[in-house]
């Protein structure tokens, strides 16, 4: 479970994004268009990247949650295919660690409220988001809590997979102003934001690229 005494500024960008945190742009973009065919070659970069096994797959689980099981599942999929053929080719790729066991009494439900917290820097607490009792537990306690307490996957290389998934989506862009607010909360600069969105613009419309230039531009 996350300890956010101890957290600090060590979830956050000290210094420039990592080859391996930009290989994550790229597997998000084509993940949303569902083309099988880019999303391998994305996914064998971040393989090459250094990202391993666990991590990628813990990526695409998180993004499951913005573009729906179906295509979430098609890209795991994709990716699980991917590894078997890699294994058959005699390809040994890193596991990677998996997530640390949840105490069987987590409240998912406040850690959410303090995980949006300290991405986006206000206190949703007491609060049922949008009316709706069904979708505030939902993004709670199991997005925002249970995802996030997931330590396989970083809250940095989380936003920068939400992020791009949301570019790469049509009219959400409430939410992806949200999302490209708590990761400048979590350190990332004009200019990191850039480096992403040259890498979409090789993988989506430009249109939608220039969508996301903007969206950020009113934060």
């Amino acid at each position: 479970m996350i300890n956010f005494n101890k957290l600090s500024h060590a979830a956050k960008l000290n210094g420039a994004l990592s080859g391996k945190q930009l290989a994550l742009v790229s597997v998000a973009a084509y993940a949303v268009t569902g083309r099988a065919d880019k999303l391998k070659g994305a996914l064998e970069n971040a393989l090459k990247a250094g990202l391993s096994v666990n991590e990628i797959r813990e990526a695409l689980s998180h993004q499951s949650a913005y573009i729906g099981f179906p295509r979430g599942l098609n890209g795991l999929i994709v990716f699980n295919n991917l590894i078997k053929e890699r294994e058959a080719a005699g390809i040994k790729d890193e596991a990677g660690k998996d997530a640390s066991p949840v105490a069987a009494d987590s409240d998912f439900y406040e850690l959410g409220e303090q995980t949006q917290k300290y991405i986006f820097g206000r206190d949703y607490s007491g609060t049922v988001l949008f009316d709706s009792p069904a979708v505030d537990y939902g993004l709670k306690a199991y997005l925002f809590g249970y995802l996030f307490s997931r330590d396989n996957l970083g809250f940095l290389e989380r936003e920068i997979i939400t992020v791009s998934t949301l570019a790469a989506l049509d009219n959400v862009n409430m939410q992806l102003k949200s999302h490209l607010g708590g990761a400048r909360n979590l350190g990332v600069t004009d200019e990191q934001f850039e480096r992403i969105f040259k890498i979409l613009s090789e993988c989506i419309d430009e249109t939608k690229v220039q969508n996301a230039r903007d969206v950020l531009k009113s934060l």
